[in-house]
């Protein structure tokens, strides 16, 4: 069974995600792990999101719905750091087949 690791942000409930999802759903069996990163923004000295770490298990519990919905098996992580370490580190122990970074860009 193929496995695949997606990461991302405020992206995680985005068309484009949907579809890569749904893509390797279709190529065969295969399982999910996601890793969302807790998304801390400012604007001045204001945090935009009052509670980011429960936004971000919010967005997890919503892509793992999803997931389970298409019928898949799935895992997944809130990561509170830096997500680029946190990804190497989960790679340097686990194998993965596939990797998905799907990053909302703030403007």
């Amino acid at each position: 069974m193929r496995r695949c690791l997606v990461v991302a942000n405020q992206a995680l409930g985005g068309e484009r995600l949907h579809d890569e999802v749904l893509q390797r759903v279709r190529e065969g069996p295969c399982r999910f792990h996601v890793l969302v990163p807790v998304a801390y923004s400012a604007v001045g000295d204001a945090c935009v999101d009052a509670e980011p770490a429960a936004t971000a298990t919010r967005r997890l519990e919503a892509a793992l719905s999803m997931l389970h919905g298409f019928g898949v098996l799935a895992t997944g992580d809130v990561v509170d750091g830096d997500e680029a370490l946190v990804v190497a580190a989960l790679l340097a122990r686990e194998h993965f087949d596939d990797v998905v970074f799907e990053r909302a860009v703030a403007v």
